[in-house]
């Protein structure tokens, strides 16, 4: 019997209210303790552990405790009937819990209810002392809406916190490049790196800044790595075809923009920088083709637009 006891208490105990803690409610938790009690009920129905404990007496108690747990399961359906209810009912019964609060402002922003989202992810960092995952989902949220330093500011406090959330390193340095800032990016996407070498993400945004600071040769370099991390990463390989444009390596340039659109025929940059590779060869037909096909892609493609009209004068 002790045994049952102590199992019960040390499987309930790490998700029970007793110590505050911010696990969600949920029944699994009671899962492997029942077994304890299940085995608790049995030995008081042999008799042969309790002895003035009947056998009557056993099956009466267990059958009452199984009514009364599927009673309780009933009524918490509602609380599973969806996401929303789930939080709500989550969130009514302790609101106190900083991962209610955060959960509950994730739900609310993938609704688009903006600025209500705001008010639990503030509660939530109030609530534990800057909570580091609802500081990112706040900071992504700002990034998502423009607002690149608030969204740095609190990237710097996440990254403070957990010096190895590499996501968090990585969209601190896209904030930095949207804000101007192409060193403070390099460095943020640095340290990003060392956390994950192996994220094309993050190497191919590094390339761009090489690029915006007219580092080609070093863009070129990133690029090159992203690809060899990802075959199918489009952007990069599109980004090499430019490269090798500019430079009047048209059979590189086929080559990348070519399989960009294996990758995604929808790219109408990709079929455009294929109409500039073949008006440079030569071929003026296939050019004018190709970039009729990026304008059906994307009618207001400003340099396929231009590239058409050039093809006419």
């Amino acid at each position: 019997m002790l045994f049952w006891l102590i199992w019960i208490l040390l499987l309930v105990a790490p998700t029970s209210n007793i110590i505050s803690q911010e696990a969600q409610f949920a029944e699994r938790y009671w899962w492997l303790a029942s077994l304890g009690f299940l085995a608790l009920v049995g030995q008081g129905i042999s008799g042969n552990s309790f002895g003035l404990l009947t056998r009557q007496i056993g099956i009466t108690a267990l059958s009452f405790t199984l009514l009364t747990f599927a009673l309780i399961s009933y009524g918490r359906n509602s609380s599973f009937a969806s996401r929303a209810e789930f939080l709500r009912d989550w969130l009514a019964s302790n609101p106190q819990s900083s991962q209610a609060n955060y959960s509950y402002a994730d739900y609310l922003r993938d609704e688009g209810r903006n600025e209500e989202a705001k008010q639990f992810y503030r509660k939530a960092i109030e609530l534990r002392n800057y909570n580091p995952n609802a500081l990112n989902s706040m900071a992504t949220f700002h990034m998502q809406l423009g607002q690149f330093p608030e969204a740095i500011e609190a990237y710097k406090k996440v990254v403070w916190q957990k010096p190895n959330h590499y996501l968090a390193w990585r969209n601190l340095g896209e904030c930095y490049a949207q804000t101007g800032e192409p060193e403070l990016a390099i460095q943020a996407f640095g340290n990003s790196l060392q956390l994950n070498p192996d994220h094309a993400k993050t190497i191919y945004n590094r390339g761009v800044i090489e690029r915006q600071l007219g580092r080609i040769e070093r863009a070129e370099e990133y690029f090159n790595r992203a690809v060899a991390v990802s075959a199918n990463f489009a952007d990069a390989h599109y980004s090499l075809g430019v490269i090798a444009l500019n430079r009047k390596d048209y059979s590189v340039a086929l080559s990348h923009f070519r399989r960009v659109i294996e990758i995604d025929f929808a790219h109408a940059n990709a079929h455009n920088g294929i109409g500039g590779v073949l008006f440079k060869m030569g071929d003026t037909n296939a050019a004018r083709q190709t970039f009729e096909q990026a304008l059906r892609l994307d009618p207001d493609n400003a340099p396929a637009k231009e590239n058409l009209k050039r093809h006419y004068q």
